[in-house]
């Protein structure tokens, strides 16, 4: 610990020459300029060996097998148990030092001897190297990312004619209803006076204004307009409340 304690004391200061933060984070120890951060790992290397039984372990083992035999003989069944690992991990004490960020081409590992001091003129120099091209990266992305919303920008604004040209459409349409249903009004009342002279031909014309004037006064009603609307335009709700404002200030004017 004493060993690994003064390594990264002396990596923290070689670091600061460079003006490379160390720190530690909730992903582990971490260099860092400025927003760009690569991520190390310290580990010890170890190698594996077969396990050799101790004299207990032998001991548990053979009286749980004299036991699963007897419950053999009985028809039982007892189930296999290991009192000992596969292989045991042999830690050689030899530090090894990764950068777990990726950069094509460049080195990620090194061992960390004992004599340390000539490897620390040259780490910065990988960190360096790996916190540049993490930067480089980093502004590719904020680039793409600053296109993607410019040409969405575009997109939205090239829209903007069509929906104004749609809705302009749509309001014609209905200021031409609003003005023909009063007068549509007025005629068929007119025409209900003479109803006991009218021939069937007129009669039939009749009927016809009067389902032409009931068309027109329902294209006012709010679920109408709001579905109309919503294969129009792209903000049903807002030009509905338009309309609504136009219908009642021309109810006012006729009134």
């Amino acid at each position: 610990m004493s060993r690994l304690t003064s390594f990264l004391h002396h990596l923290a200061l070689a670091l600061d020459q460079r003006d490379i933060t160390l720190s530690h984070s909730e992903k582990g120890i971490k260099t860092a300029i400025g927003p760009d951060d690569v991520r190390l790992e310290i580990g010890e290397a170890r190698r594996r060996e077969k396990h050799t039984p101790t004299p207990a372990e032998s001991k548990k083992h053979d009286g749980h097998e004299r036991r699963r035999e007897i419950a053999r003989r009985r028809g039982q069944w007892l189930s296999y148990e290991s009192f000992w690992p596969e292989y045991d991990y042999i830690y050689s004490g030899k530090l090894s030092l990764e950068i777990q960020n990726w950069a094509d081409g460049a080195r990620k590992r090194w061992s960390v001897i004992r004599a340390w001091n000539p490897c620390l003129s040259r780490w910065p120099m990988a960190f360096c190297s790996q916190l540049a091209f993490d930067k480089t990266r980093r502004e590719e992305r904020e680039a793409e990312e600053r296109r993607r919303k410019h040409m969405a920008l575009r997109r939205e604004l090239q829209k903007t004619p069509e929906r104004e040209a749609n809705r302009l459409s749509f309001l014609r349409q209905l200021a031409e209803h609003q003005k023909e249903a009063p007068d549509l009004r007025r005629t068929i009342a007119k025409a209900t006076e003479f109803l006991s002279q009218a021939s069937s031909e007129y009669l039939r014309m009749i009927a016809w204004a009067e389902q032409r004037l009931a068309h027109l006064e329902a294209q006012n009603r709010l679920e109408v307009l709001t579905s109309n609307l919503g294969s129009k335009t792209s903000s049903p709700t807002q030009m509905t409340c338009t309309i609504l404002r136009v219908i009642r200030r021309r109810q006012e004017i006729l009134e």
